[in-house]
């Protein structure tokens, strides 16, 4: 077993406290971390001075447990908990003087999200999972949101043969999504899935991974996304791929109901009439080892999505809102060089450019 303790502090009445405990047992092994943070005020300057912000301490808390059974050479299952506490005064300020914001006095959010893996034919050329989740979040700013989103995901592959890996998976997801406050309980979303891939290897040198996925969402209906790859290795330094694939993302429960009215014009709104994005996207690209402690990666890259959806700020920065773009249009590229000088240093350096169009007719 090994465990960690750290208690730092600091300027504000900043306190935090952190517990990390790892370990195993047999086959058996887990990961446990807690941590604490608390802030009484900060300060901040105006005119050469020190302000105090008024109202502006908060209490945070957070808990990761992992547990981990490894059941025999080829299976295996994973329990996963996640919780996450925000709780924070909000402020407004004016130059030197600082109080209470009258429109949203206070930030409450909770975070727990919770999932169990079962693995099966591990260490072979196609494993294969079967996963539970139940992921919940409830948020007060102005009005209180709350939103559930549990699924099961399942994927399996087989090995036809030396040349030839068949994965194949499916999805279910639901949604409940809750705001008294804007006049709606139980927003339900559903979303089934199902997706089909083929690695094949031939050549020696060449791999082509062709694909194609089916969502069907209960408000949207059914869609078809296909995909492919190519990637070519002329030697066991250099890789060269190009990726092609379709597009298709549905508004999230917050895109359509989220609507935290704070009053006096503020807020952030969700858009109950958006559609989906749909689209394109393709790269082309190369990753090349020099020795075992240089290596470079390139690649430009394309995508025109439809309908893509984006959050904004209102002209006078009062509200935020989400609409549909009619068009958006990125390409660009990204140069990357990684350097181990030592077993204890690194360091990368990179570069990427990327340029958008936007077409909101």
């Amino acid at each position: 077993d090994k465990t960690m303790v750290d208690i730092n502090t600091g300027s504000w009445k900043n306190h935090n406290y952190e517990v990390v405990n790892q370990g195993n047992q047999g086959d058996v092994s887990w990961f446990v971390a807690g941590n604490i943070q608390r802030q009484a005020y900060f300060k901040y300057k105006y005119a050469g001075s020190s302000q105090r912000m008024e109202h502006s301490d908060y209490n945070n808390n957070g808990l990761n447990f992992q547990l981990n059974d490894k059941l025999n050479e080829h299976e295996s299952l994973r329990l996963t908990v996640i919780h996450r506490s925000i709780d924070g005064n909000q402020f407004s300020c004016a130059g030197a003087s600082s109080k209470m914001n009258s429109y949203t006095p206070y930030l409450n959010e909770i975070f727990n999200n919770a999932s169990i893996t079962y693995g099966f034919k591990n260490g072979t050329a196609a494993p294969g999972t079967l996963r539970y989740f139940n992921n919940y979040k409830t948020s007060m700013y102005g009005t209180r949101f709350s939103t559930r989103l549990q699924g099961v995901d399942y994927q399996n592959g087989w090995q036809l043969d030396p040349e030839h890996t068949l994965i194949v998976g499916t999805e279910w997801h639901q949604s409940d999504s809750s705001n008294k406050n804007s006049g709606y309980v139980e927003r339900i979303i559903t979303t089934q899935a199902a997706y089909l891939q083929d690695t094949w290897q031939f050549a020696n040198k060449w791999t082509f991974v062709p694909g194609i996925r089916v969502d069907h969402h209960s408000n949207f209906g059914t869609h078809w996304s296909p995909k492919a790859a190519l990637n070519f290795r002329p030697d066991e330094n250099t890789q060269f791929y190009a990726n092609w694939g379709r597009v298709y993302k549905a508004p999230t429960a917050d895109d359509l109901f989220y609507w935290g009215d704070y009053g006096g014009g503020f807020g952030m709104f969700g858009n109950p009439q958006l559609r989906p994005e749909s689209g394109w996207t393709q790269s082309l690209g190369m990753n090349h080892l020099f020795d075992t402690r240089n290596s470079i990666s390139m690649s430009i890259f394309q995508s025109n999505i439809h309908d893509a959806i984006r959050w904004y700020t209102s002209d006078n920065w009062n509200h935020g809102y989400v609409s549909n773009i009619n068009r958006e249009k990125k390409r660009g590229f990204e140069v990357a060089f990684k350097n181990k000088t030592s077993t204890q240093w690194a360091f990368d350096a990179g570069y990427s450019y990327i340029r958008r169009e936007i077409d909101t007719k």
